[in-house]
């Protein structure tokens, strides 16, 4: 049983760590976050009050949907017993840290010349499954950025959605894969864009079918000594 870290200190702290760092966040640390992920966009997005309001909420913007290669290629999955086992010892290794966190709350903001929107989520984590020592910890926070989020300004309310993924919900637990990239005014550590997997009832809640190699109604138990067990037969290379 994870331990839940819900002290009134500790959430007023990750409020205040989220709230100055989002807030903090000049010109030049978001262009590097934006040219960290989408440089092979970089003069192609449109700002986001040039689109047409939408005829469902009257919002400008656009929809994003899940690119050729969320998926390792393991054709043939050997050695492994089966494909699911093949993904997720593939995302196990390329991952610098992978937890059970709880989200605190949330601020999106405007990235790449106003073309698009990133958010900024600020977790307690509750379980660290991978990470170093010291990088990232039971019961501290952590600052984790995707792009999507909706931001008003001025008149319009700008939108950019990320197909069949929902956002982060104050309060729920989620089950993150993260990377720090190699960006010197780089802060937030990065998820997956293109999907959300909640923890609830003691069983995974994916939004996209077997993502990162979970079974559908996996348990986090049984995926724990799935990734015990293939980390130990496996090396990562």
């Amino acid at each position: 049983m994870r331990t839940k870290w819900f002290a009134v200190f500790a959430v007023a702290s990750v409020w205040f760590a989220s709230y100055t760092y989002a807030a903090s966040l000049s010109p030049l640390q978001r262009d590097a976050i934006y040219e960290a992920y989408f440089s092979t966009f970089h003069n192609a997005l449109r700002n986001l009050h040039s689109y047409d309001k939408s005829s469902v909420d009257g919002t400008k913007g656009y929809e994003m949907y899940t690119p050729v290669g969320q998926y390792f290629d393991v054709a043939g999955f050997a050695p492994y017993d089966s494909e699911d086992d093949a993904q997720l010892h593939a995302w196990y290794c390329h991952s610098d840290a992978i937890v059970f966190a709880t989200n605190v709350s949330s601020q999106s903001y405007f990235g790449g010349n106003e073309g698009t929107i990133f958010t900024d989520s600020t977790f307690v984590v509750d379980e660290v499954i991978k990470g170093q020592p010291g990088a990232i910890r039971a019961g501290f926070p952590a600052d984790v950025v995707r792009i999507g989020g909706t931001v008003e300004d001025g008149a319009d309310t700008l939108k950019v959605m990320v197909a069949n993924r929902p956002d982060f919900e104050k309060g729920k637990e989620y089950f993150l894969l993260l990377n720090k990239p190699n960006q010197p005014v780089f802060q937030a550590w990065h998820t997956s864009d293109w999907v959300t997997v909640e923890v609830a009832a003691d069983r995974f809640h994916p939004s996209m079918k077997s993502p990162f190699g979970i079974m559908p109604g996996e348990s986090p138990e049984a995926l724990r000594s799935r990734i015990d067990w293939l980390a130990h037969r496996f090396a990562c290379h």
